[in-house]
């Protein structure tokens, strides 16, 4: 299964930029645990997402 975190591309200089969009909702499940009335997306999901978007 593939999670996809790259909801739009805004902006691309090939070969040195690119700027993308991902919607976030309060509501995600992973804000449950992370941190309970403070939520913060984890820094692993972040990565993944510049990952995607170098792609």
């Amino acid at each position: 299964m593939r999670f996809v975190f790259v909801d739009r591309i805004v902006a691309v200089e090939p070969g040195r930029s690119i700027e993308t969009l991902r919607n976030v909702s309060a509501t995600e499940d992973v804000f449950a645990d992370h941190f309970p009335g403070f939520p913060i997306l984890p820094g692993a999901l972040i990565v993944e997402t510049l990952g995607q978007a170098a792609e």
